[in-house]
């Protein structure tokens, strides 16, 4: 099985109940899409699963914002059931082909 066909587990997930303020610390701090730049419509995604790693659904480290696109198209490979495990390098090298220089 490649990396992209892992399995997630996160229907069903219960949900600690610190993860909403956990997730608007995470996004008041880090207020851009991390692949593209968008300040809208964004998400907070965790680099390794909650449904794989449930200790890691608070570790600020792995969180990363996304905004909605990039969260489906980068982090989940336009499935949600894949994942991306080099959701971070994928990002920085989609975004310096994103940013302008003059």
């Amino acid at each position: 099985m490649d990396f992209w066909e892992v399995p997630i587990n996160v229907v069903g997930t219960v949900r600690s109940p610190k993860w909403q303020t956990v997730r608007l610390h995470h996004l008041a701090a880090n207020s851009e899409c991390i692949c593209c730049g968008k300040v809208d419509d964004l998400e907070v995604h965790h680099i390794k699963s909650v449904g794989q790693h449930p200790e890691l659904e608070l570790v600020p480290d792995n969180l990363a914002t996304l905004c909605e696109r990039c969260h489906l198209v980068v982090a989940h490979l336009n499935n949600w059931h894949k994942i991306n495990p080099n959701i971070i390098e994928d990002s920085a090298l989609l975004r310096s082909r994103h940013i302008k220089t003059p």
